[in-house]
């Protein structure tokens, strides 16, 4: 490497702890923000022993994820993570990760998403069937927690052919149970053995007890009476890898589940929470989506052929991923030193990279803070930096599950606001609260309206 590199920006440390104090006393997503504004798209950060890299330009994303993507592998950094999916899609790397990606592959291509269309609106009519049962205008719901339950739903129906409504509450607080430890493990220096009998391990251990048992339970179920399912879960029991002839074992299938249990369902639903939420503060916007609904549909369901016909429905449901990414922070190791644009990255550190603050980077968005559904007409698309919009990540890591998302949110979006629209009520002040997701936080309260 170079003499002439320059050393990167780096913000005042403390010693040893280096920029950790300031993380717990802000906030992950505020410091990083911070940092950001006052020193660039690359910053250098010392979280205890351990150096990382704050990165937030495009073209330094695209040379981590696609240009130079061998010398920036996922390992240890999701290791923490790795105790709830395992070795599954979003944690393995190299080699196995390939050869996972060849046999799920196939469940996410188009024809298999067009059979998943009927199912996404049936779930969609049985929360209106049980909002127009119980649900009177002008009463406040969680519309976070009615779209967990909803994609929740989803995921079980299309992908597990299993009704997944009398096990939502015990997996979603396991879940939660799990992904608290996981982000608390990511905001320490050292990590305590699992073994020692602290309360938090022993939460840990029966989140995973439970999740494991539901899991398994659905596996096993599906051994015992195959039938002629053809979904997620019989692919990933009986594929067989083309290239090596592998087949999946039950541990293997188990983290495939529990991966696409996770980021089939949080990810939209909170997409879905953040998409009504700015709906309600952009009447504009609104009366334009559910214009195209109303003109679209005519009273009717949503079927796969109208999902090119909802073209605004899609703009509003991407601008608020931009906005409100549910990945909102992404990182990798440094395997070997690398450069970029003068600057010295040195191997055996970290690279942080936020969709949150590359969505709004003032070079590639104009008003970055602006809901504005127009940024995504197919020209503006084709005009920007395509590694300024990640939401689903890019290159070899693109989130297989994109257009599952991108389907089942414009047919959530459309069927739900046919009939109904919302409000956030008077006093009540909406909040991030990024954890491993971007999410709102305490919820997300709605005044229901219905439209007729």
């Amino acid at each position: 490497m170079s003499p002439l590199l320059r050393e990167v920006p780096r913000p005042k440390t403390y010693p040893l702890v280096g920029h950790l104090p300031m993380l717990w006393k802000q906030g992950m997503m505020g410091t990083l923000k911070q940092y950001w504004e006052k020193h660039g798209d690359l910053v250098e950060l010392k979280l205890g022993p351990q150096r990382a890299y704050l990165v937030s330009s495009p073209d330094l994303i695209k040379r981590i994820v696609l240009d130079n993507r061998e010398n920036y592998p996922k390992g240890d950094v999701y290791d923490a993570f790795r105790l709830l999916v395992g070795n599954g899609l979003v944690t393995s790397d190299g080699s196995f990760w390939r050869r996972q990606r060849r046999m799920i592959q196939p469940s996410f291509q188009r024809e298999s998403l067009k059979s998943f269309v009927h199912d996404m609106v049936e779930t969609s009519v049985a929360t209106l069937d049980r909002w127009q049962g119980s649900l009177d205008d002008g009463v406040t719901v969680d519309i976070a927690q009615e779209m967990m339950r909803l994609t929740m739903q989803v995921i079980g129906t299309t992908m597990f052919g299993v009704d997944m409504d009398s096990k939502t509450d015990r997996s979603s607080q396991a879940f939660k149970q799990v992904m608290s430890y996981v982000i608390q493990q990511g905001n320490v220096p050292f990590r305590l053995p699992l073994w020692l009998p602290l309360p938090s391990n022993i939460k840990l251990r029966r989140s995973l007890q439970t999740l494991n048992r539901i899991v398994y339970g659905i596996i096993e179920q599906r051994k015992n009476d195959p039938g002629t399912k053809h979904d997620f879960l019989s692919l990933c029991l009986q594929a067989q890898d083309k290239e090596t002839g592998l087949s999946m074992n039950e541990e293997q299938v188990r983290d495939e589940v529990i991966t696409m249990f996770l980021a089939g369902h949080e990810t939209t639903s909170n997409a879905l929470s953040w998409t009504w939420y700015l709906l309600s503060q952009h009447p504009e916007v609104e009366a334009r989506f559910h214009e195209e609904i109303d003109t679209v549909l005519g009273g009717r369901l949503p079927t796969y052929h109208d999902l090119s016909q909802l073209t605004y429905t899609k703009m509003v449901l991407q601008e608020a991923l931009r906005l409100y990414p549910p990945v909102w922070l992404l990182a990798r190791n440094v395997k070997d030193n690398d450069e970029w644009s003068g600057y010295s990255i040195r191997g055996g550190s970290i690279v942080l990279y936020s969709p949150f603050l590359t969505h709004r980077h003032p070079e590639h968005w104009e008003n970055p803070e602006q809901f504005d559904p127009e940024r995504f007409q197919p020209e503006a698309v084709q005009a920007r930096h395509k590694f300024s919009y990640l939401p689903f990540n890019l290159g070899p890591r693109l989130c297989i599950g994109k257009h599952f998302a991108l389907y089942e949110g414009q047919l959530v979006l459309a069927t739900l606001g046919q009939h109904y629209r919302f409000s956030v009520p008077s006093g009540h002040n909406v909040e991030m609260h990024p954890e491993t997701m971007l999410q709102p936080r305490g919820g997300m309260p709605m005044v229901v309206h219905k439209r007729y």
